[in-house]
């Protein structure tokens, strides 16, 4: 029988991983569930912060495989499709999810999916994209961009997500601009958190939408008349028998103040992530102000985190204020592993005003907070000052 399979699609930041970890807690009890990650950054964070949806001791009932680095929707589609086989070969799921990066345009996984050597193994259910309805609102540039348009397009299921932040104004906007869209989605929802309902996994692929042309879907979505090439999907051979062409390999330790840096770019945004050693405690206020200040700069599109605080491990998490202000706060999780953290840059450095650097002589005005100063380096991909600002959160 074939294993259904969800991909669940969204811009960066929009709630992915919070979704799935609330799917993961309404999965009917007996069933083994896949996921298969993807992060843009070398360095996979979406992974632990799934991990730690259910306690690390006993059968979790669920395989998370990571594909880190890049976009796996864009890259040559025969090594995802022997990392695919060998995940159902080892996992024997009832059911995968796939959550491909915010950069990623989905409509290549979906053609991996219907391959001829893995369309008999997998049946392709909804596709769920997810949406910050403040974005549609504000019209922010993100919304006219290539990968934004194929994940509302390739959608089934189109959820405005973070509804409990939405300004007025914001909801309407959305409904308003989604029930224009052809063609049209067999469900639209509203939630909060990513609190998704499990039964939104069971709504059918709708098989008209993927027929259509890749010129044609974005002609409608923004009228676009200009002629734009089908490229047709790379073909696939069928996955080895041998699990050795796996090509993981065993990630480099951490020393105990001394964390394990990695770097990625992929078009023109740039990445970086450390991982820090078990023994590397954080103190609680400096890394929030850090946090605070990494989530407000305009220069900064995502940080994601894992951090270990005395005997609690925790990740950020955010949620509307009396004030009607965004709060962060540090959430309790069951990850034990590491500490890690990933912060990727929203636009080109060249494009930033140059940051002060707090490891140099040219020291931030004292009116500028060692924080923020680090968050302007963060803008401009000064990874050696982010990483100053980071040890500087450690205790001791």
């Amino acid at each position: 029988m074939p294993i259904p399979v969800n991909i669940i699609t969204g811009t960066l930041g929009v709630g992915k991983t919070t979704a799935i970890r609330a799917l993961l807690s309404q999965k009917p009890p007996g069933e083994h569930w896949a996921i298969l990650v993807n992060e843009f950054g070398a360095l996979g964070i979406d992974g632990a912060v799934i991990d730690s949806a259910t306690p690390s001791s006993g059968d979790k009932g669920y395989t998370i495989r990571e594909v880190a680095g890049g976009c796996m929707c864009c890259a040559n589609g025969t090594p995802l499709a022997v990392t695919i086989a060998q995940l159902a070969r080892r996992a024997k799921p009832q059911r995968l999810l796939v959550e491909p990066s915010g950069l990623g345009h989905p409509a290549g996984l979906v053609d991996i999916f219907q391959s001829e050597h893995l369309k008999t193994a997998f049946q392709l259910q909804a596709t769920i994209c997810l949406v910050d309805p403040h974005m549609v609102k504000a019209e922010d540039p993100v919304c006219a961009t290539e990968g934004f348009i194929n994940q509302v397009n390739i959608s089934d299921v189109l959820v405005a997500n973070k509804a409990d932040l939405a300004a007025p104004g914001d909801l309407e906007a959305f409904h308003l601009w989604a029930q224009e869209l052809f063609p049209p989605k067999v469900r639209l929802c509203t939630t909060s958190q990513g609190e998704l309902d499990v039964g939104l996994l069971e709504v059918p692929c709708e098989a008209a939408r993927l027929l259509l042309p890749q010129k044609l879907q974005r002609g409608l979505l923004l009228g676009d008349s200009h002629d734009h090439a089908d490229a047709p999907p790379p073909p696939l051979p069928p996955p080895p028998e041998d699990d050795s062409a796996e090509a993981a390999q065993p990630a480099e330790p951490a020393a105990r103040g001394e964390p394990v840096r990695v770097q990625a770019e992929v078009a023109g945004q740039k990445a970086a992530g450390w991982r820090f050693s078990a023994e590397d405690i954080f103190d609680r206020n400096r890394l929030q102000a850090f946090l605070t200040e990494l989530a407000a700069h305009h220069g900064v599109a995502r940080c994601k985190g894992v951090f270990r605080i005395g005997k609690e491990w925790v990740v950020p998490s955010w949620s509307l204020g009396d004030d009607g202000d965004r709060k962060l706060s540090l959430a309790t999780i069951a990850y034990r592993r590491d500490s890690r953290v990933e912060i990727i840059a929203a636009i080109a450095p060249s494009q930033t005003e140059p940051a002060a650097d707090p490891a140099s002589g040219n020291a931030a005005p004292s009116e500028v907070s060692e924080a923020a100063a680090a968050a302007a380096a963060a803008a401009n991909a000064n990874w050696d000052s982010v990483e100053v600002e980071l040890l500087r959160c450690l205790k001791g």
